[in-house]
């Protein structure tokens, strides 16, 4: 059956390549590549994993898959041609990167990661022990990702994190265009700086996820922009090459940052087998999960909206919407296939078999939109930022995630979405926003009031 799947996805993989012009960063060349590297890491993990594949889990999957494809060519309807992207010719816009503004931003980039990292000191020395920092951040996880009373960090401080999280999006959108630039290496070097010191300040609560999402950002808006300058241009084994080359080094620093982050108990893996539980473990433990599958959950939503109603169970101090959904951990004959079971399984948990094409067509709906919006040819009015394209990137990534978790919708049905877009909003204000106010003379002798209009935020 995991052949047979597979064999499915590489149909459907190819036929997608040529049905949506060869574009590797439409959403379903994506989505379906990074399901078949998980079925191929279990076909070599097979006999280890004791995996067969069930049919309810293959059909699951390939009709997802269809699904995706068949929202993806109404989308194309939906959105008027006229505002898809023409070839605008060779010469890139570089995105400036003011320097006194940048020193400022830097500035406070630092102090909030000193006071983050006091504060999860802070919170490490409450397990009893003066930990290192390395395990002063797996406790401060370990808090936040298993229990439901959260981060313990200041509404203040833990808002202004956040902001720094936000503005790590735009500058990899920036570095993502100036890498298409030939000219003008200062601005590259500047927005890499921001991208890497965001990367760093987001490694101080563990999370490893924040870095491979600015760097889908930058591959998003990098092949965007440069095929909107150069046109789009089909796969070459020399692409192949260079993204397989970035994968991989990609993959060898997710591994490195095991241990700094104190996660010392999956050291005893070797490389291989750490990686599978990352790529294809997911998907036997939905098959795992099929298998014993008996009926949906009693409250709507339960797993898929679980970010949103916590946040409504906190509001209303209902201890019954207040919960967390971390997994068990599986292991068979010793060998650890972790706890993560791709996001199909808060889908089914909530809607069942049948009913979990809901709301995978839901945001196979939102995503193929976004993407079609990203191909406008409109320019901002006030940013050098097409934001559809920045929120396209950022999306994408949650939507990919789909193999892993259910990363989508605990992103994106959230409040701190809500803040994530008005960071991104404020970022840019700071770096690029310049307000120019008219006035008229309404009668003589009279000057009239000035206005601005928000409208072109997202054009």
């Amino acid at each position: 059956m995991l052949i047979l799947l597979g064999i499915i996805i590489v149909l459907l993989l190819i036929l997608s390549y040529k049905m949506y012009g060869y574009d590797i960063i439409h959403p379903t060349i994506g989505y379906m590549s990074i399901f078949l590297l998980a079925t191929i890491n279990s076909l070599t993990n097979m006999s280890k994993w004791n995996f067969d594949l069930l049919p309810q889990t293959l059909i699951v999957i390939t009709f997802s898959m269809i699904i995706l494809m068949l929202c993806s060519s109404v989308s194309k309807r939906v959105i008027k041609k006229e505002n898809r992207w023409e070839l605008l010719g060779s010469d890139c816009r570089v995105i400036e990167v003011p320097t006194s503004k940048l020193m400022l931003y830097v500035a406070f980039e630092l102090i909030i990661g000193y006071l983050m990292i006091k504060e999860v000191r802070e919170i490490a020395s409450q397990f009893g022990r003066n930990a290192s920092l390395g395990d002063a951040i797996y406790f401060f996880r370990l808090q936040t990702t298993y229990t439901t009373q959260g981060s313990g960090v200041g509404y203040i401080l833990s808002n202004m994190y956040m902001l720094c999280r936000a503005s790590g999006y735009v500058f990899s959108y920036v570095l993502g265009n100036n890498l298409v630039c030939n000219s003008q290496k200062e601005h590259k070097w500047k927005a890499f700086i921001a991208v890497v010191l965001n990367i760093l300040l987001s490694l101080i609560t563990g999370v490893r996820g924040y870095m491979v999402m600015y760097m889908v950002i930058i591959f998003i808006t990098y092949f965007s922009i440069k095929a909107r300058h150069q046109g789009i241009k089909k796969i070459s084994l020399r692409l192949i090459l260079k993204l397989s080359l970035i994968l991989i080094s990609l993959v060898f620093v997710f591994v490195k940052l095991t241990g700094l982050l104190g996660r010392t108990s999956s050291l005893a893996l070797d490389f291989y087998s750490y990686i599978s539980i990352y790529i294809g473990a997911p998907l036997c433990n939905l098959n795992y999960y099929i298998s014993n599958f008996v009926k949906p959950h009693r409250i709507f939503g339960q797993e898929t909206f679980i970010s949103f109603i916590n946040w409504i169970g906190h509001r209303l101090n209902n201890s019954d919407l207040i919960y967390s959904y971390v997994q068990d951990f599986r292991f068979y004959r010793g060998v650890n296939l972790g706890n993560v079971y791709t996001g199909y399984k808060a889908y089914i948990a909530d809607f069942g078999l049948v009913g979990s094409c809901i709301p995978f067509s839901f945001m196979s709906f939102i995503i193929t939109i976004l993407y079609e919006k990203s191909c406008s040819n409109r320019n901002n009015k006030l940013y050098p930022i097409n934001n559809y394209l920045l929120f396209y990137g950022l999306l994408y990534y949650c939507f990919i995630m789909t193999y892993f978790s259910n990363t989508f919708y605990e992103f994106v049905i959230n409040v701190n979405f809500i803040k994530t877009i008005i960071f991104i909003l404020v970022t840019e204000s700071f770096f690029w926003l310049k307000i120019r106010v008219s006035f008229r003379n309404h009668s003589k002798g009279r000057l009239g009031v000035g206005t601005l209009s928000l409208r072109g935020i997202f054009r």
